[in-house]
């Protein structure tokens, strides 16, 4: 920089050898005897320090600046005529402005700069330097002597008289407020972004019920964000949800227990085994239960129908006596008297209930003789079966004490011929065609089938021997068939 201020000027011997600082000024003091310049001197041409003074640069002579300037003189002043003689200049003392930056977040303060006592100095510009503090942004507004504000201000381009070493600090004003950006995300989706000046609150964006689940807390990466908390940068809360539990209760299971169901919403439900009911037959679930599990607690009601059931009479002599079929557990009504056709009623097998059971019941009249003296006989069933066949026959009563012949077959079956009765389907021929018998308990009898078609034992190309033409059979006549139903018997005798 160029060096500006008073500059005075003395008659001194420029030396041409290396001297110190002391030395320089007890040469200086030649030029200037009441010593004010003293330690203001630098001479041309001589090392001060290490540093050359030469004309036209400012050097270092006991911590201050000189500025040396050379006068050529032919005046001898009785030195050696080979040195020259000059003339130093000084520059009086020099003091610094700095400038000071105060905390600036952004740019730089000016380089400090030296000035000559008394010397005024042109406030440098603050421009281009700002700060953000506790989320508040603020502009420079020229300078002030306190770095708190409390001083003396200065504009750009003002002037300050430089009599000491000066400090100016960036004087600072509040500008736009720092803001920062609130993202609420919810289920991967912004659902919401609020701008919100830096050290305030933000307030909690309000979601939609989320079928299924329960809003836990708005998340700041893995923690939760307290909404007293100020925000000072830009943010990204995320809705924590969880999933509900809902429970399935099931209601008038009757004999069976079956368990609730506890499932998260949407889980798959697994269809409880039907339960049971004495007397009655599960029909299904009221609601129905659901494939998932809804966002609520469900009360399930078991269905059920009553059944019904039959009560019948059998070995009821000349009375039919009909089944008696009602639903469980209503009352029963025992039958009337019967006519036991010369037989003594002595009572039922077993007792009759007063209530429809659970089950179908077959019950037996137990009957004796007149004139057996008191000695009881058992009453038998023979029912008759098709098996294959067509037609219709009535049951068949045997006593335990009697033989009996057994009903004519009334079946028919297309090319077929009646081969006597099996005690099974698949069964042999037992009793024959007319047979007497004597029955110890009750029992189906099945039609045994014997085919009309002739079996073939030729041989291909075979020609018949004596081949017959057949004879017509005769015709069958029964011997003697006993009707069953209502006590009726046919005697049929053959011719």
């Amino acid at each position: 920089m160029g060096v500006t201020g008073e500059y005075s000027f003395s008659n001194c011997y420029a030396l041409t050898k290396e001297v110190s600082a002391e030395t320089a000024g007890r040469i200086a003091g030649k030029c200037d005897p009441d010593g004010s310049l003293t330690s203001n001197f630098g001479w041309i041409g001589m090392k001060v320090n290490n540093n050359v003074v030469t004309e036209g640069t400012a050097t270092d002579v006991n911590g201050e600046s000189v500025y040396a300037k050379s006068f050529w003189d032919n005046q001898n002043f009785g030195i050696p005529t080979n040195i020259l003689q000059s003339h130093a200049a000084y520059l009086k003392p020099k003091f610094t402005l700095t400038y000071n930056s105060n905390g600036a977040t952004s740019g730089n303060a000016p380089d400090a700069e030296k000035y000559a006592d008394g010397e005024l100095a042109k406030v440098a510009s603050a421009v281009g330097m700002s700060k953000t503090d506790s989320g508040k942004n603020y502009k420079a507004d020229g300078w002030n002597a306190n770095a708190d504000g409390t001083g003396t201000s200065y504009a750009k381009d003002a002037y300050l008289s430089m009599t000491k070493d000066e400090t100016l600090y960036v004087k600072w004003v509040e500008g736009t407020p720092v803001t920062h950006t609130v993202t609420f995300v919810n289920e991967t989706v912004t659902v919401h972004t609020e701008t919100v000046n830096s050290g305030e609150t933000v307030t909690a964006y309000e979601l939609q019920p989320r079928t299924g689940y329960t809003f836990v807390a708005w998340k700041n990466g893995n923690n939760n964000w307290d909404f007293t908390q100020t925000v000072t940068s830009d943010i990204t809360l995320t809705a924590e949800w969880n999933i509900n539990q809902y429970m399935i209760i099931f209601r008038n299971t009757a004999d069976t227990k079956v368990p609730n169901i506890n499932l998260n919403y949407g889980a798959t439900v697994t269809v409880p085994e039907n339960p049971t009911r004495k007397g009655y037959s599960f029909t299904g679930w009221e609601p129905e239960i659901p494939e998932t599990m809804p966002a609520q607690n469900l009360d399930i009601t078991a269905q059920w129908t009553i059944n019904s059931y039959t009560l019948t009479f059998e070995n009821t002599g000349d009375s039919i006596i009909p089944p008696i079929s009602q639903t469980y557990m209503t009352p029963i009504s025992p039958p009337s008297d019967s006519s036991w056709a010369g037989y003594t009623f002595i009572g039922w097998d077993k007792e009759i209930p007063a209530f429809m059971p659970a089950e179908d019941i077959t019950i037996t009249a137990q009957l004796k003789y007149p004139s057996s003296g008191g000695s009881s006989k058992t009453t038998y069933t023979v029912t008759f079966n098709a098996n294959g066949g067509a037609g219709e026959m009535f049951p068949q009563t045997f006593t335990s004490v009697k033989e009996k012949v057994l009903n004519l077959n009334f079946f028919t079956r297309e090319g077929y011929t009646f081969a006597g009765w099996a005690t099974s389907a698949d069964g042999d021929v037992v009793y024959t065609y007319g047979e007497t018998i004597k029955v110890t308990k009750s029992m189906t009898l099945y039609a045994v089938w014997e085919s009309n078609e002739p079996v073939n034992t030729e041989q291909p190309g075979d020609e018949p021997e004596n081949p017959e033409k057949p004879t017509e059979p005769e015709t069958p006549a029964p011997i003697l068939a006993v009707l069953a139903g209502l006590g009726a018997a046919v005697v049929l005798r053959r011719k």
